[in-house]
Formats: structure tokens, C-alpha cells, sequence
């Protein structure tokens, strides 16, 4: 009983794996009628014409809030930087990562595919999400896993077709338990994500789970954050932040 329950484990683990890919284009070969195939939205299909509203501003925000007011815990500066976030996703221009990626989700939507999107986007930006993906030509409701809406006991919701999980938990628990509550087994889950972290995560969680996946880690912003990240680490200290965007020299002692 061991033994094949060890060959059964070894069998999933050999179907599970995480590749590196720059285009969306090259999941076209692992999708069948039968896969689950779930999206980032940050990064993955949908990005600011510029920096602001973006991703890896977001995360800068955290870090700048913290810095300037140091009697924030991390999660107040996280809460913080996450009504800024919210306040100003309705503002900005977006457009897709790439042009094809509207296309491709419509085209698997048509064959049958189940399609959704997981993003550790809050529940209170989903109003703006969806309007996000709208001007993208995107609806993720049209093939959805679940018709319904859940929430979770972790702030956590699932509508239309996206979850949103909010920062805190792992994408790949979060999966596994989404899938596991609407009883649903795919055959093979294709998932792609920016983010290494979270395709790690879904690989590891759904091969625990006994469920095929492919995880794609897509890099196709990546010069575009590493350039806004060099940028900004100008700004590490207020006094540099101060004299960068404001033109506020230091006070001479």
C-alpha cells in the first residue's frame, strides 16, 4: 500500500513542473479541453500604460510608508499602501501585457476551457478590476469554474470568474482549497503568474492535492520592474526621496 502510494506521488510529481516563458503564447501547447487554466492579473494580463498603479508600485508604496513613519507595524503600512492602491486603480490607463494574451483566453473560453484569474488583489478593488480586464476585452465569467460567488475567513472572495485573495495567503493553498470546496478535479491545471513565489507555491500545493500542473512563470514585465525598482531605490531614505521628487534638500546642521 505504501509502495503504491510512493509510485503514485513520484507519477504527479513527474506531471508537475514550473517553466520560464517571456510570451503567453507558449502555454498554447500545453492546453487541452480538459485544463483548468488560471491567471494572474498584475503583470500577467494587464498592466499600467506607465508605472503608477502598478504592480511593483504598489510594493514600493509598502516600503516607502513603512520607512517615512516607523511606529506602523508591517501590516498597518501594508493596509495603508493598499487604500492608496485601491483609491488610484480606477485612475490609471491599462492595457494587456500583451496584445495576443485577449485573444488567446477568448479563443480557450470558446474550445471549452475553464478559465479563470487568482490575484492577491483585495476584494475591496474588485469593482476596478473588472472594469480593467472590460477595457482589455476580457470576462472572465464566460467559462468560469464556478458560477457562484464564496468568500473565505481570510477577507478572501471569488466572483465572476476572479478570486481575490488579498496579500497574506499562498496562492497555492488558496487553489487547492478553492478547488477542493466546488469539488472540482481537473485533469491538468496550466497556471501562469509573474511571480516566482506563487508559481512555486501552486505547483507545490496542487501536486500535493494529486492534481496535474503545469505553473508558468512569465516574465514579460521584467525589464519594466527591474528598470522602476533601480529607479526607486534612489529614494531608499526619506532624505533621498525628499531631494529626488520634491527638490527638498536636507536641513544643514
Amino acid at each position: 500500500m505504501k509502495l503504491a502510494l510512493a509510485l503514485l506521488l513520484l507519477a504527479v510529481s513527474a506531471r508537475a513542473e514550473v517553466r520560464e516563458i517571456k510570451s503567453m503564447a507558449e502555454i498554447i501547447p500545453s492546453l487541452d479541453t480538459s485544463t483548468l487554466l488560471v491567471f494572474d492579473i498584475d503583470n500577467t494580463l494587464v498592466e499600467p500604460v506607465g508605472q503608477l498603479g502598478s504592480d511593483q508600485w504598489y510594493y514600493y508604496l509598502v516600503k516607502a510608508i513603512a520607512r517615512d513613519d516607523a511606529s506602523l507595524s508591517a501590516d498597518a503600512a501594508e493596509e495603508k499602501a493598499g487604500a492608496v492602491w485601491t483609491r488610484t486603480l480606477s485612475t490609471v490607463k491599462v492595457k494587456a501585457v500583451e496584445a495576443l494574451s485577449p485573444d488567446l483566453i477568448r479563443a480557450q473560453q470558446k474550445r471549452g476551457l475553464k478559465v479563470m484569474a487568482l490575484t492577491a488583489r483585495s476584494t475591496d478593488d474588485a469593482p476596478a478590476t473588472f472594469a480593467q480586464l472590460e477595457a482589455i476585452g476580457v470576462d472572465m465569467a464566460e467559462s468560469a469554474p464556478y458560477t457562484k460567488d464564496l468568500t473565505t475567513g481570510n477577507k478572501g472572495l471569488y466572483t465572476r470568474g476572479v478570486f481575490f485573495q488579498g496579500e497574506g495567503p499562498s496562492k497555492g493553498a488558496t487553489l487547492a482549497a478553492f478547488l477542493k470546496t466546488i469539488g472540482l478535479a481537473p485533469k491538468k491545471v496550466v497556471f501562469a503568474d509573474d511571480k516566482a513565489k506563487h508559481t512555486k507555491s501552486v505547483n507545490e500545493a496542487l501536486t500535493a492535492a494529486g492534481i496535474p500542473v503545469i505553473a508558468f512563470r512569465y516574465g514579460a514585465t521584467d525589464a519594466k520592474v527591474a528598470a522602476f525598482n533601480d529607479f526607486m531605490a534612489e529614494a531608499a531614505t526619506k532624505t533621498a526621496s525628499d531631494l529626488l521628487f520634491h527638490g527638498i534638500e536636507p536641513a544643514k546642521k
